[in-house]
């Protein structure tokens, strides 16, 4: 296995390299990238302004695999959430109710 890695290691440029090293030095390093991915992958699933039943599931397994607190993953949808409500907002040009048809 290690002999694979360095010759998967050598096909990397050098800035890649020297990311992976930064990821083994700093632990912080993973969590950031972990919740990178979730968001990444939430977006897309978002995208439609909704969740379907399997995206939910597909969702629940990777929070699994990332090992993500729900506090993390709460907030982090949110965001996405906001950041949607907010471009839709934009998009209508805040344009708020239509005009009053009750006459």
């Amino acid at each position: 296995m290690g002999r694979g890695l360095s010759a998967l290691l050598k096909c990397v440029e050098a800035d890649d390299k020297q990311k992976i090293q930064e990821i083994k030095v700093d632990p912080n390093a993973q969590k950031k990238r972990d919740i990178i991915i979730y968001k990444n992958v939430f977006e897309r699933a978002w995208a439609d302004r909704g969740v379907t039943r399997d995206e939910r599931s597909m969702l629940e397994a990777l929070r699994e695999t990332l090992e993500l607190k729900e506090h993390e993953w709460t907030k982090i949808e949110d965001w996405v959430k906001e950041k949607a409500r907010k471009a839709d907002d934009g998009a209508r040009g805040n344009a708020g109710p239509g005009p009053n048809t009750s006459a």
